[in-house]
């Protein structure tokens, strides 16, 4: 007897006692091979799974590779950024520091040239002082360079009778900040003087 979708074990026909044992074990082998053929569509289906399993398991790996070279990129770019940032904070201070000093330095000049008698023998030297907000100094040296005629009675002309000359002298300002900063400052100027009243 061939069984066709799902067997009636239950609908037994007044049929012989052998046929009716002829029909409980076809059914029978009928319900087994139908339980056979869900077995092995489990183990397909199982197979299946076990397949994507193992997919899923390597597309984890790449994703922690990948996280893991990101973070590094990110931690390379943070770092130089750090780096960057350092470099252009000491450039603005060192910057700051020179034009501080230069400032020093040309307020040294101002001092010098503010003194009410400049010697021809010797140079004139002021001493280191601080100067504006900061530490920085400033320090000052007035040397006598040399003498030039000056001309009196015939002035337009270039005449004259070297009863006056001038004293030409030499500032130089050094002035110094933080972060080793300096700056050196020369000012030339001269002076008026009778003659004779001594040279550089």
């Amino acid at each position: 007897m061939k069984c066709r979708g799902a067997c009636d074990v239950g609908a037994a026909f007044p049929l012989r006692g052998g046929a009716i044992r002829q029909h409980d074990a076809a059914a029978s082998r009928c319900q087994g091979g139908a339980t056979g053929r869900q077995d092995g569509a489990f183990r397909h289906q199982g197979g299946r799974s076990r397949r994507q399993y193992g997919a899923f398991g390597r597309q984890c790996g790449a994703a922690l590779v990948v996280s893991l070279v990101l973070m590094l990129a990110l931690t390379v770019l943070g770092v130089s950024a750090m780096n960057m940032s350092m470099l252009e904070l000491a450039m603005a201070t060192g910057m700051e520091s020179q034009q501080g000093a230069f400032e020093a330095a040309e307020t040294g000049i101002e001092i010098a040239l503010a003194q009410p008698a400049f010697a021809t023998a010797a140079p004139a030297h002021i001493p280191a002082m601080p100067v504006g907000e900061g530490p920085f100094e400033t320090q000052t040296s007035t040397v006598c360079v040399t003498t030039t005629a000056v001309p009196d009675v015939g002035f337009s002309i270039g005449a004259g009778s070297g009863a006056i000359q001038a004293f030409h002298f030499e500032v130089v300002s050094v002035g110094t900040g933080p972060r080793g900063a300096a700056s050196t400052h020369r000012q030339g100027f001269y002076v008026i003087g009778p003659a004779g009243s001594g040279g550089c």
